[in-house]
């Protein structure tokens, strides 16, 4: 069995040990790459299984994407989770950038070309600097899913005891696209939030 989905790391461990109870193998397999990476079959797919149970469905993953071994049953879901910690954060950096530049009198989308090409450079840049831009907020990923999976991440950090304050504060403002009704937007919307709390 594979499972793409995002859960608790736990859960994954829990479906691999009872698939091997009963001779079969489970991998869990989430995924990222948003909607751009799923059609054009060029998803990064984090995997979490026994060697021999992962080798046995890569011809299946290879459709998808590239696969990732990251280690025993629970690991892909621990990946992802990573995952979401980096974008979060990333885009909250692009996001309040535009606010700034918006703010200062830059023309934005002339400011984004021109840090593009800098350190400032990332695949949320890429994937989400002309969407945003446009008032484009049609979902790769949908916020509630997102918020979702930090929720998830959060719980993680607890029971690791491990404090990532830039994850809660993303958690937060995600929240707060939600109260303003853009659940089911795509995670761009993260600018609505900013721009209403600076009034633009």
């Amino acid at each position: 069995a594979i499972a793409f989905t995002t859960t608790e790391p736990v859960l994954a461990e829990r479906i691999a040990a009872e698939a091997s109870a009963r001779n079969a193998g489970a991998c869990d397999c989430p995924v990222s790459g948003g909607d751009k990476g799923a059609k054009a079959a060029k998803l990064s797919i984090f995997c979490g299984a026994e060697p021999a149970v992962l080798e046995s469905v890569k011809p299946v993953l290879a459709c998808l994407g590239t696969s990732f071994p990251m280690g025993i049953p629970g690991k892909g879901q621990h990946a992802k989770m990573a995952n979401q910690v980096a974008i979060a954060t990333t885009m909250i950096g692009l996001c309040e950038s535009m606010v700034y530049a918006s703010k200062a009198g830059l023309n934005v989308k002339d400011f984004l070309n021109a840090i593009a090409g800098g350190a400032a450079y990332s695949k949320s840049l890429e994937l989400y600097a002309d969407r945003i831009t446009g008032g484009d907020m049609a979902p790769g990923f949908m916020v509630e899913h997102f918020v979702k999976d930090l929720g998830i991440t959060l719980r993680e950090c607890e029971r690791m005891k491990i404090s990532l304050p830039g994850l809660s504060l993303a958690h937060s403002l995600y929240l707060s696209v939600i109260s303003l009704g853009h659940e089911r937007s795509g995670t761009q919307a993260l600018i609505r939030a900013l721009e209403t709390m600076n009034g633009s």
